[in-house]
């Protein structure tokens, strides 16, 4: 008990009364059950003169610690978005109109369908808000959509087209095109550059050559950028949905406790560092 009190009480003290209820609500989450488990499983151990055991629970704590908790996630996080340029004013919809765009390019992933033909974004849909922010800015002609469902259903280039729509942007600015991972999305936006719909080439300034950028969530940005210039694409990279926090803030006791939200975070390092290894 000394664990969960203790870090009930120095959150108390650190930051009040609820702050240290959120704190107390996280250490009965399951993740926080296998976490004091296998720190009382350690400490029973130890009692028992079973050193060996002991040993090796504690490092299974300490894993678990290291994998679920605020402080790594959110270090190993800002390593993989630290590539991104951060202005003071990052938002698109603040920067010089003449650096308006004919092309802004929103990958798919960040929505769906709740229920059929019921689209709602998701933790990445800042993509599809900051696309149309752009737009109604003026800092962008068109919007290019993309991405393929695996099963056929939804495909997020038209679940995103549909929620731009509902968000006052004219359809017939809005430009999907297919792609089930980012590598065939950036192939496919080659395709669509190489030879565009008459409709398009209408409302951009030079269709020969035209500016483009791409807005995905930072995490995910220099992926998309590595796997563009592989495909010799020049874009203007756009991030969004940032999963850290730039604003400093103090450490507080309650960091330490593993969360699944901390997992997902550490998981998306993982998975974009994989990626990054093997070229993709």
């Amino acid at each position: 008990m000394a664990l969960p009190l203790g870090i009930f009480l120095i959150t108390y003290w650190q930051q009040g009364f609820v702050a240290a209820g959120r704190a107390a609500t996280a250490m009965v989450m399951p993740v926080s059950w296998v976490w004091l488990s296998l720190w009382g499983a350690t400490l029973w151990q130890a009692s028992l003169g079973h050193r060996r055991r002991s040993v090796g629970l504690l490092i299974l704590f300490v894993l678990w610690t290291a994998v679920g908790n605020h402080r790594v996630a959110t270090t190993a996080m800002r390593w993989v978005e630290t590539p991104i340029p951060i202005e003071s004013h990052p938002a698109f919809e603040k920067r010089d109109e003449s650096e308006r765009l004919d092309a802004l390019v929103t990958l798919g992933g960040s929505a769906g369908w709740t229920a059929e033909g019921f689209p709602e974004i998701n933790a990445d849909g800042e993509r599809i808000v900051s696309a149309a922010q752009a737009y109604h800015a003026g800092m962008t002609r068109t919007i290019i959509t993309t991405g393929s469902s695996t099963d056929g259903i939804a495909d997020p280039c038209e679940v995103s087209r549909d929620l731009l729509i509902s968000l006052g942007v004219p359809e017939n600015h809005i430009f999907p095109i297919p792609g089930q991972n980012t590598g065939a999305e950036m192939a496919f936006l080659v395709k669509f550059l190489e030879a565009p719909p008459a409709e398009w080439d209408d409302l951009v300034s030079d269709p020969a050559d035209p500016v483009v950028g791409l807005v995905t969530s930072a995490f995910h940005l220099p992926r998309a950028l590595r796997l563009a210039r592989a495909q010799g694409l020049e874009v203007v990279p756009i991030p969004c949905a940032f999963r850290v926090n730039q604003t400093p803030r103090p450490g507080k006791a309650s960091d330490w406790i593993p969360t699944s939200e901390s997992q997902s975070t550490l998981g998306l390092v993982i998975k974009e560092t994989i990626a990054w290894f093997l070229g993709r």
